[in-house]
């Protein structure tokens, strides 16, 4: 089964727009080679203050999606649009990882796992630093927000956000009731779920009969999917309700019994996949496994097609790797080292100040607000005085975030050089060439020969702005691959293509 993306889109005012945030996602996940039918875009209008994730419906649906295990990145705009609290991020992030997930940021840019599986310590670090930076911008929204009032919380009374379906809000009392019609929703859904039917069987019948009032059947099943691992049902007490029970506990382990986990691995492993792009148009050609081929179409029409042999892209691009980190060697390594050495050295004495500087400010707030407090200021001065530090601490994020983005660079820069000169490139397995090529290469475009027919002109441009190109040329049953350097093409000799897509 094919991998699929989520986008997570997320604004806290109604006054704000979430077109510039979609649109912008949405074309970074097709430069991740995920097509427009393979996105799932969530968003919504909610505050990212809120404590409880119970209360973020986006994250909610974010959760239900990736439950199907049909999922492997999510695309967010910013840190904050996970969350502003640090425990709810780093809730979040820890969930995604435990299920395989990868998240990808534009604003600082990073990209949470590796293509091993494991965590970017320096992803790891911008994490870190971005929430601290959102813990006190929460904290400061946060004082603003709540000072001059009295937060009232009375047990087990609704707070906001959503409830579980199947139960209600009383608006006289604010106490969470069973709705008595959704109730029998409910329970016919255990019921015939014990009875061996399908979730999505349940989903697409509760639809039809207008039982379920959601966007589509995948969503309505994922609710309930998600559904029947909760033991709220049963009346259980959770992190902030305990809701009437509406099953019984034999009912609810009987179906965790029943339940079983869809596991889908896709073993393939493309090294190019979402590198290739059309110069034509700029489309991204995708694998083709059937074909054994990279291929895209011309538009909509469909016109023109272009396909280019997986096993020898693959060997090609994975070959002219091994020839570029070659040059880095020597003399060239060694300046190169200690110029990235020296600016992530910089870098690291600018962070420092800056933080010491957010530091400060936080203390200059706290004495504000306690001046305002006693009374020694008027809360409008005081807000002033506050907002004149919040802008301040905005311009010193904002270098911060510059500093984390560009010492992210300088970072895997460095450690391209440290492991390109011990490396056994003969004896690297498929996850291991596919983590080199993406690290080194920026883009590949490919274009066709229209004077030899199946030939094509191929550009391998590096993350260092070097750029490859080759002509290849198709020969009966093989191909003859040509580099070109200075307007003059000479045959490449020593390449092997490795076998690794044969037809069925």
């Amino acid at each position: 089964m094919n991998k699929k993306a989520i986008i997570l889109a997320r604004v806290s005012t109604e006054q704000q727009s979430l077109d510039s945030q979609l649109d912008r996602l949405i074309e970074e996940a097709r430069r991740y080679g995920y097509s427009d039918k393979d996105v799932v875009i969530i968003k919504g209008k909610e505050s990212g203050l809120k404590q409880n994730i119970e209360e973020r419906e986006t994250l909610l649906e974010l959760h239900r999606h990736i439950e199907t295990e049909q999922y492997d990145m999510v695309f967010i705009w910013e840190v904050s649009r996970l969350s502003r609290q640090p425990s709810i991020l780093h809730g979040e992030v820890d969930y995604l990882v435990s299920h395989n997930v990868n998240l990808h940021c534009i604003t600082p840019q990073f990209t949470l796992l590796k293509d091993d599986g494991t965590i970017d310590a320096t992803a790891e670090l911008v994490l870190s630093i971005f929430a601290t930076m959102a813990k006190e911008e929460a904290r400061m929204t946060k004082a603003r927000m709540t000072r001059g009032r009295k937060e009232k919380m009375m047990e087990n009374k609704y707070i906001g956000g959503s409830v579980l379906f199947g139960y209600k809000v009383n608006k006289d009392t604010d106490a969470i009731e069973i709705d008595e019609q959704d109730k029998k929703t409910v329970i016919e859904i255990f019921e015939r779920y014990l009875n061996n039917e399908s979730i999505r069987s349940i989903a697409i019948d509760l639809m039809d009969r207008g039982l379920l009032r959601y966007s589509g059947y995948e969503t309505a099943r994922c609710m309930i999917a998600d559904m029947i691992k909760k033991p709220e049902y049963t009346g259980e007490r959770t992190t902030n309700y305990q809701y009437p029970a509406i099953i019984s506990r034999e009912m609810f382990e009987a179906a965790q019994k029943r339940k079983k986990k869809i596991r889908t691995n896709n073993t393939n492993i493309y090294y190019c996949k979402g590198l290739i792009h059309w110069k034509l148009n700029g489309h991204i050609l995708a694998p083709m496994v059937s074909q054994m081929s990279y291929g895209t179409h011309d538009g909509f029409l469909k016109t023109e097609l272009m396909l280019v042999n997986m096993n020898l892209m693959d060997s090609l691009v994975y070959y002219t790797v091994i020839k570029h980190r070659d040059k880095m060697k020597g003399s060239v390594r060694k300046k190169t080292l200690l110029e990235l050495t020296n600016r992530m050295e910089r870098n690291n004495q600018k962070s420092q100040k800056i933080t010491e500087d957010i530091d400060e400010i936080n203390d200059i707030i706290d004495r504000i607000n306690e001046r305002i407090v006693k009374g020694k200021i008027t809360e409008k001065k005081g807000d002033m005085m506050i907002d004149n530090e919040h802008r301040r601490f905005e311009k010193l994020t904002a270098e911060l975030r510059n500093i984390v983005n560009e010492n992210k660079k300088l970072d895997r820069q460095l450690e391209k050089i440290m492991k390109g000169d011990n490396m056994d490139y003969d004896n690297l397995d498929d996850k291991q060439i596919y983590t080199i090529i993406h690290d080194d290469v920026e883009t590949i475009n490919i274009d066709k020969d229209y004077e030899n027919r199946g030939g094509k002109y191929l550009e391998i441009i590096f993350k260092d702005t070097t750029i490859y190109k080759y002509h290849l040329l198709k020969y009966g049953n093989y191909d003859r691959i040509y580099i070109i350097s200075n307007d003059k093409e000479t045959r490449v000799e020593d390449i092997t293509i490795k076998k690794r897509f044969l037809r069925n």
